[in-house]
């Protein structure tokens, strides 16, 4: 589970008007059936139609073919908010199928310390990438913070979709989401690696993956662990995690800040 209700559960947007829908389509439309030269890379069931429409548009008379086609402008615009509820109900199924390891670019975060690290209490991993090991740090991506939703596509680049002038990765795009969060987070620095799970074997809301011993780096703990908590930890490190570093978080004298001291 999530601090943040949103995080995993964004949504996406179609940032656009069902007028503007209209106005752009019928134009796009017009264009490609009786315009000068278009592309249709990529094959949808439109373009199949317009591109059949176009090679014989010199026996169609343009006014009553535009006319006629509008009403099914009309209908598909109509069934946007329904289109793009369709698109949000399936990312969610797809993101209920994810596990999310997330890591931060800071060690000395003062809140980051009390909302993960049982408000000082904890500790905090230094972690390397390594690429010989192919560990799962070197997929990590780092996240986007940003107040509103993300788009589906904008006006011009969803009609070309459309038709078959562009070409998107809908699975892609939408798993990006899970990069994205609100701007208040920014402070964090996150990067997360995602990774897809088969949830009828494993209905776990968590995953243990083993890790090389070389990529845990140093270990910090915080300024209100307890001894107890701290002599268990040091004794684990040790054998193939003898050489991690380990520091003593400490309250800065002259500001509000965290110093760490090398005690091992």
């Amino acid at each position: 589970m999530f601090n943040d209700p949103f995080d995993h559960q964004a949504r996406y947007l179609l940032p656009f008007s069902q007028d503007d829908f209209i106005l752009k389509c019928e134009s796009a439309i017009e264009r490609i059936i009786f315009g000068d030269e278009v592309s249709l890379e990529f094959p949808t069931t439109l373009g199949s139609l317009l591109s059949l429409m176009r090679s014989g548009r010199d026996k169609l008379p343009k006014d009553e073919v535009m006319a006629q086609l509008r009403g099914g402008i009309k209908k598909t615009a109509a069934g946007l908010q329904k289109f793009e509820d369709k698109v949000n109900q399936y990312l969610l199924e797809q993101l209920e199928k994810t596990r999310v390891l997330c890591v931060s670019e800071h060690n000395d975060n003062v809140i980051m310390w009390s909302h993960y690290a049982d408000e000082h209490k904890g500790i905090v991993m230094r972690l390397r990438c390594i690429e010989e090991l192919d560990n799962n740090l070197l997929i990590a991506r780092k996240m986007k913070y940003q107040k509103k939703y993300p788009a589906i596509a904008n006006l011009d680049d969803f009609i070309k979709l459309s038709t078959g002038e562009k070409n998107i990765n809908y699975y892609e795009k939408l798993m990006d989401i899970a990069y994205i969060k609100h701007e208040v987070w920014a402070y964090e620095d996150e990067w997360r690696v995602v990774t897809e799970i088969d949830t009828e074997e494993n209905k776990n809301l968590y995953n243990d993956y083993q890790e090389y011993p070389r990529v845990f780096d140093a270990l910090y703990f915080g300024c209100r662990i307890s001894e107890s908590d701290k002599g268990e930890i040091i004794d684990m490190l040790n054998g193939n995690l003898g050489h991690v570093e380990i520091f003593q978080a400490k309250k800065k004298a002259q500001e509000f800040g965290l110093q760490f001291e090398r005690i091992r």
